[in-house]
């Protein structure tokens, strides 16, 4: 392939990028539109001859709501939204990188220590090339711009989607392909924990990473069993929602911190290092002690991960015998565990209590007549929420969203492929 721009305009490009977002021939014009404007605005600077094109997709959670950090389960699914990025090799050892929607930078690729006024861009390319440089992978030079269609702050992991598109780009172009999923993925979670100093686990970077709708164990937290799940059925009957709040997150991290605090006080009391290790027989056998040494909040949440857990299990195992029928009831339990004893749906401020009120609006609807579940997405208390609905009823709910929430939403679909290489 030498210019990328002409390969664009074939039949071939069409039909991998049909299959790639799940689009038929009329639906796919917008993305093809979408990566000839990215090359036509990289051709104004650099030669296109040997360009080639990559994508990362974005993430949901579909049940497993704050297990990862304790070592339990998790399903989560790669989405439509992407991050997508055309690139060229350079023999100089620097790295540009142009976003559509951001100013041009450039980084030594011999570099990795951040400095001061290193962006969090910067920062999490210098985290990944360092990491992926200590495993004894090749590190080169690239000219890349990119553009995103991956919501920031709404939990569908802006940032694990970036960077495993830099993964992908690294991969392929200078390690032929050889680097696994799961490497790239902890070289995104090493790079967010050094460099930026956010303590995240690997749900996100596995979910954008694998593809598809996967469930993930984490049992064994240094190599996490990823096991790609049948989902075609789930993708052909419902759309996915994402609802923001567009509340402020900024004065939340103590609610978020102490959700781990409090989990790790349980598995402390019963000597273990992470939840995973503790049973429900446990907790009932010990409940007056542990009200008493951690509060009645940290043995709910310890219940939560016992029993979401549970959940994801069973849910995956249903995927594997081919058995949807308790898709819609399992994702109901599991949101309001997160309501009721996790307790991630509400702030401490009751003029701002976007989760619930959004959660409560979408009950009522429901409840009047019309298909579908809710839950709370990701993180939780001021984010956003998903909502599952059956396709042939998506066109009420979109008008249910506009005309009564007045509110903003993103319909999302699963797609089958992580980050690629998409020609």
């Amino acid at each position: 392939m030498t210019n990328i721009i002409e390969f664009l305009k074939s039949k071939e490009a069409k039909q991998k990028l049909m299959e790639l977002y799940n689009l038929d021939e009329q639906g796919v014009e917008a993305q093809v539109k979408r990566y000839q404007d990215l090359a036509d605005v990289f051709a104004a600077k650099y030669p296109v001859d040997n360009a080639c094109f990559f994508s990362s997709p974005g993430r949901i959670e579909v049940i497993g709501n704050h297990t990862d950090h304790q070592l339990g389960r998790v399903i989560g699914a790669s989405t439509d939204m992407d991050t997508i990025a055309i690139v060229t090799t350079r023999d100089d050892n620097k790295i540009h990188v142009k976003s559509m929607e951001y100013d041009e930078f450039e980084i030594d690729a011999n570099d990795f220590e951040a400095k001061d006024g290193d962006s969090r861009t910067v920062k999490l390319i210098k985290g990944m090339l360092e990491k992926l440089a200590q495993n004894g992978r090749k590190i080169g030079g690239f000219n890349a711009y990119m553009t995103t269609t991956v919501l920031s702050a709404a939990g569908v992991s802006s940032s694990a989607s970036f960077e495993m598109l830099i993964g992908a780009i690294v991969n392929h172009v200078y390690n032929d392909g050889q680097i696994s999923t799961l490497e790239i993925a902890k070289a995104g979670q090493w790079s967010e924990n050094n460099k930026w100093d956010k303590k995240s686990g690997l749900l996100d970077q596995l979910a954008c990473a694998t593809g598809g709708m996967i469930t993930i164990d984490f049992e064994n937290y240094d190599s996490p069993a990823v096991t790609k799940l049948d989902s075609k059925i789930i993708q052909n009957k419902y759309d996915f929602f994402i609802t923001p709040t567009g509340e402020d997150h900024s004065a939340l991290d103590g609610e978020y911190t102490a959700i781990t605090v409090e989990m790790k006080a349980i598995s402390q009391f019963f000597g273990k290092e992470y939840l995973k290790d503790v049973s429900m027989e446990d907790i009932m056998n010990n409940l007056p002690a542990l009200r008493e040494k951690a509060g009645d909040r940290a043995v709910l949440r310890a219940v939560h991960f016992i029993t979401e857990t549970e959940r994801v299990r069973k849910l995956a195992t249903e995927f594997e015998n081919h058995n949807y029928d308790n898709f819609e009831k399992i994702i109901t339990e599991s949101g309001l565990s997160s309501w009721r004893f996790l307790q991630n749906c509400a702030t401490p401020d009751s003029r701002h209590q976007g989760i619930a009120l959004l959660l409560a609006m979408n009950e009522i609807y429901f409840q009047n007549g019309h298909s579908g579940v809710c839950r709370v997405h990701g993180g939780g208390f001021a984010g956003a929420i998903l909502s599952v609905i059956p396709r042939t009823e998506a066109e009420e709910f979109k008008a249910f969203i506009k005309n009564v929430l007045k509110n903003e939403y993103y319909e999302v679909h699963v797609r089958d492929a992580g980050s690629v290489k998409v020609f």
